[in-house]
């Protein structure tokens, strides 16, 4: 844009917004605005030409307010002044709140009409797979080009009490969901083992450290017969196949998990991030089936 005959370059962030601001000549910063959430201004240096700026809109500098076309938005409070006239996404419950705005993802989405939320050009969401009938026994394939480690894991054999153990883990902590998450958990646990330097599977799910513990492991174990049994019983027969090197691992060396609703908001986000977050701290991310 020019102003008073100087060209200057506004460079945008992600979701479009005028960031930084660069004299057209020279390439020198002039101005910048880094925003929160809900596009109010946390920072600001040297001034802006330019009155379109969070997601590209118009900013009201009088009424603290942003024209988004079809109506006002408010920074502050994170929503519309005016109600949606028309309800664009009836099956998403954040879409039912005609004040919200972007159903509430402000980091993800914009919306330039003031009507539909939309995600930023090039975005494309992770593709989720079906998740296993959770009575079946569907064994996991490893994608494809994924080098399974030594089986037995670690090029180790168990002992008996290992694989108990395990078998407990497996089904205390991820038992109600089904057969692709006791797979999952199993291997987060053997994961840990091979990784952290502990001594066998009964210290490594009975570690009591802060953040570390697997809580299903302190679970008592239900009576003969209960419905609960059978899933043990199932989770006792994973554990020993998984040992025994019949699985590979589905988690890429993941030491931490997560459970999420298949196809939620949360679940989308934690396979976006777990893909960046450190290995060391790296999660498992699978469905949870309801």
């Amino acid at each position: 844009m020019r102003e008073n005959r100087t060209l200057y370059r506004l460079l945008a962030d992600h979701l479009g917004s005028t960031a930084v601001t660069a004299n057209g000549t020279t390439g020198a910063k002039v101005a910048e605005v880094r925003y929160k959430a809900f596009g109010e201004d946390r920072y600001t240096f040297g001034t802006t030409p330019t009155t379109y700026r969070y997601t590209g809109q118009r900013r009201e500098a009088a009424l603290g307010l942003y024209f988004y076309n079809a109506r006002w938005y408010d920074p502050f409070l994170g929503r519309f002044v005016q109600a949606d006239t028309i309800v664009p996404e009836p099956g998403e419950p954040q879409g039912l709140n005609r004040f919200s705005y972007c159903l509430n993802n402000p980091l993800r989405r914009t919306d330039p009409t003031g009507h539909q939320p939309r995600d930023p050009i090039g975005y494309q969401p992770p593709v989720l797979e079906d998740t296993p009938d959770t009575n079946s026994k569907e064994r996991i394939s490893p994608p494809t080009g994924y080098k399974s480690p030594p089986f037995p894991p670690g090029g180790r054999t168990y002992s008996e009490e290992e694989m108990l153990a395990l078998a407990h883990t497996m089904w205390g902590e991820e038992g109600a969901i089904g057969t692709t998450a006791m797979i999952a958990v199993g291997w987060v646990a053997v994961n840990r083992l091979l990784q952290w330097g502990y001594s066998d599977l009964v210290t490594t799910v009975s570690d009591v450290e802060f953040g570390v513990q697997f809580q299903g492991y302190w679970r008592s174990l239900p009576a003969e017969g209960a419905d609960e049994y059978i899933v043990y019983q199932e989770a006792s027969e994973l554990a020993r196949d998984l040992l025994s090197g019949e699985f590979a691992d589905p988690t890429h060396g993941a030491t931490y998990m997560g459970n999420y609703e298949l196809g939620s908001e949360e679940h989308r986000a934690a396979q976006s991030w777990s893909t960046y977050f450190p290995k060391e701290y790296h999660f498992a991310i699978f469905g949870m089936v309801q």
